[in-house]
């Protein structure tokens, strides 16, 4: 079976790296081990955890961001991978799998709005909590709403993803096309994007120009996972996987399947390209602002690709359960 996860497609010099990477690196486990501390005393949890090089996703979507700001999307996108592992893939296996999410993420859009997390609260929240507090310092009025919501749209997303694997159910092509962009949570990472470049772009990202470049990159991004991740989770028995809904959908044999996969993910790749290129014909959108939001857009993308033959987690399972789940 081939692969999109091949070092012709994935060369590094496609996406060059932030010079801080490897502080942010050394500062992003530092964090992790402060809300779970028993992770330092096991070596192989520990090499998990390094392998998965969380941090370089951000160094290498974002080159050129300053080291502060660097530092708050790389532990942003550490949470996101610790609550995917734990409260997407782990909780299935838990009593009343359904009811411990949605508790989980009552506590979490709490914290996010601003509750204080208490005493009893699971790791996770308090790691919510902490983030919450650090975006809201950097943020311009209005915008916190804004984030909330997108976060909240990634939530609603998971309970959907764990209906599905509660009651075995492959998704219809239609459908995953539909929901792939907020399982994703790029969406929020975006938000974040807007966040760290100290400029407000509310309305800019009203454009219908925009928001399709956000589409284009979001589903870019998220089907080379699909592509990357095919093994793994058919492993898993996980049935959210752009390659596998179409070997469903379309009666089609694994490789067909997954070249249909990757000429999507390409085509995505090239409209976006094509898109940006036309911004300066639009009204309003020709702005350095708007012009380098689009910028590190593409970045993420070209990032994500080489991410992606960096990292461990593709190739095996680092999930909460390796991890361990108490704060102490």
């Amino acid at each position: 079976m081939s692969s999109l996860l091949q070092p012709s497609i994935f060369e590094p010099q496609a996406a060059p790296i932030n010079r801080y990477a490897e502080l942010v690196e050394r500062e992003g486990i530092a964090w992790v081990l402060r809300f779970f501390p028993s992770v330092a005393l096991s070596p192989g949890r520990l090499r998990k955890l390094q392998a998965a090089k969380f941090a370089r996703l951000a160094a290498r979507s974002l080159p050129r961001a300053p080291l502060a700001e660097l530092r708050l999307v790389c532990d942003w996108i550490t949470w996101l991978f610790f609550y995917d592992d734990a409260l997407c893939d782990d909780v299935a296996a838990a009593p009343d799998p359904l009811r411990r999410l949605h508790d989980a993420q009552v506590r979490m859009s709490a914290v996010l709005r601003g509750s204080p997390a208490l005493e009893d609260d699971e790791p996770l929240v308090h790691m919510l909590a902490e983030l919450g507090a650090r975006t809201a310092a950097w943020a311009a009025r209005g915008f916190m709403p804004r984030f909330v919501a997108e976060v909240e749209k990634y939530f609603q997303s998971n309970v959907w993803e764990l209906r599905n694997l509660l009651h075995q159910l492959r998704p219809a092509l239609p459908i995953y096309l539909k929901m792939r962009p907020f399982t994703g949570a790029a969406g929020v990472v975006f938000a974040l994007i807007e966040l760290i470049r100290h400029e407000s772009l509310e309305e800019v990202r009203q454009h219908v120009v925009v928001q399709q470049l956000e589409l284009l990159a979001n589903n870019a991004i998220c089907w080379a996972n699909d592509i990357g991740s095919l093994e793994k989770e058919m492993v898993e028995q996980n049935p959210h996987n752009l390659v596998l809904v179409l070997q469903a959908d379309q009666s089609l044999a694994l490789d067909e399947a997954l070249a249909r996969a990757v000429a999507m993910q390409s085509a995505e790749e090239d409209a976006f390209d094509a898109l940006a290129c036309s911004l300066r014909d639009y009204a309003g959108l020709s702005s350095p602002a708007v012009l380098g939001y689009v910028a590190d857009l593409g970045s993420f993308v070209r990032g994500n690709f080489v991410w992606m033959q960096e990292t461990m987690r593709y190739r095996a399972r680092l999930s909460m359960r390796s991890y361990g789940s108490a704060a102490a």
